[in-house]
């Protein structure tokens, strides 16, 4: 499933290999892989966290997920149906950007992401935000 779903998208592990590979385990069994983002989290539901670390959307929530070297995991989920919008805000450098997922209540800002990375997670959360009865646009 991972191998087929990283050649459709931009999405290529750099500096979350070890996270990439617990991927089969983070899933849930009717969950659906959309898209991955790679990028330093400043903040969860309030919470600084300044980690880098992967983002990753599901049909059902975004999960962050960050393993330290020493074997030690942070993981935050946002439910899907709790996501307002998600926007990119591109950085002074020609390759990076910033994404910031929002809640009614929050902000999760992510940066130093790659820009046709940003963008594809972008649409595609945006293309499953659509999909949700609660959306309205």
């Amino acid at each position: 499933m991972l191998d087929q779903f990283i050649g459709t998208c931009a999405y290529k592990p750099r500096n979350t290999k070890s996270e990439f590979r617990q991927l089969p385990i983070l899933l849930l069994s009717d969950e659906t892989l959309y898209a991955l983002l790679e990028g330093k989290v400043r903040d969860i539901y309030g919470r600084s966290v300044n980690r880098h670390g992967l983002i990753i959307a599901t049909d059902l929530r975004i999960i962050f997920f960050q393993k330290s070297f020493w074997g030690k995991s942070i993981q935050a989920d946002i439910p899907l149906n709790q996501v307002l919008s998600v926007a990119v805000a591109f950085s002074k450098t020609a390759l990076l950007s910033h994404v910031v997922i929002s809640t009614e209540e929050h902000d999760m800002l992510i940066e130093l992401c790659h820009k046709e990375e940003a963008e594809e997670f972008k649409q595609a959360v945006t293309e499953l935000l659509q999909s949700q009865p609660h959306f309205s646009s």
